[in-house]
Parts: C-alpha cells; structure tokens; sequence
C-alpha cells in the first residue's frame, strides 16, 4: 500500500512514458522533487513542482508517489545528530 502524504511534504512522481528510441530497461522514472499542495479524499494529491520555473499544478493518485528526502551535500547543512552519523 502506498505511503500517506500531508501538505507542503516532497515527493518524487513516477513517469511510466518512454520517448520514442528510448529502452524502457534504461530510463530514470522517478520525476522531481514536487510539493505535496492538497490532499484530494486520501488518494489523490494536487501536487506542483519545487522549482519556480513551473508552477503548473498536477492532481497524482498516491500511488505514483514516493516520499522525497534530502540528503544534504556538505556537512554545514546537517543537523547535530546527522554529524554524528558521518
């Protein structure tokens, strides 16, 4: 069963289309990261992109979404128990 999102989580969009020429065995699936905008009767989400180019808004159902986190790339990002991991 697919995960349960709220508002303003990241998520990652599954894209099962394949381009023509392109090896469905070799393509990247997973699209994003979007923002969960609006849970629609706890199956559907509204969801728009991160980035401020697009905001164009998508209505997924939950199963094409999985949840997004962030890995941060230096160690300045990271909080003090994540340090500790390093």
């Amino acid at each position: 069963m697919a995960a349960k999102f709220k508002e303003g989580d990241a998520v990652w969009l599954k894209n099962e289309q394949v381009k023509k020429g392109q090896c469905k065995k070799f393509i990247y699936y997973w699209k994003g990261p979007y923002i969960i905008v609006k849970n629609i009767r706890d199956v559907n989400y509204i969801i728009r992109p991160m980035n401020k180019k697009n905001r164009r808004l998508i209505t997924v159902n939950r199963s094409r979404l999985k949840k997004h986190i962030h890995i941060p790339e230096n160690k300045e990002d990271m909080n003090e128990s994540q340090v500790e991991q390093a």
